[in-house]
């Protein structure tokens, strides 16, 4: 990302200065925690998969019936919505 952002527009995004990004592009100084954040801010959020959907995928791809599927689907959408679990890392 660094590498391929014109100077201009990462100095504009990252608040810092223009001769910084210069030297930390061309590797003649280390990229610093601030430069770090704010690249990362930029960085499009990631989404936690739908295991549901991958558990229910897996279960048809092994044969498993039409109505083994709707039970396993609605059985697990309940526990889901009445399970409060960490989201992420």
């Amino acid at each position: 990302m660094v590498n391929k952002t014109p100077f201009s527009k990462l100095a504009e995004l990252t608040n810092l200065s223009k001769s910084y990004i210069s030297q930390v592009k061309k590797g003649k100084k280390a990229i610093s925690s601030k430069m770090l954040v704010a690249l990362s801010a930029l960085l499009p959020e990631k989404k936690n998969p739908d295991y549901l959907a991958l558990f229910l995928h897996s279960r048809q791809s092994i044969g498993v019936t039409n109505n083994t599927i709707e039970f396993y689907k609605n059985m697990l959408a309940e526990f889901i919505a009445t399970v409060h679990f960490r989201k992420g890392p």
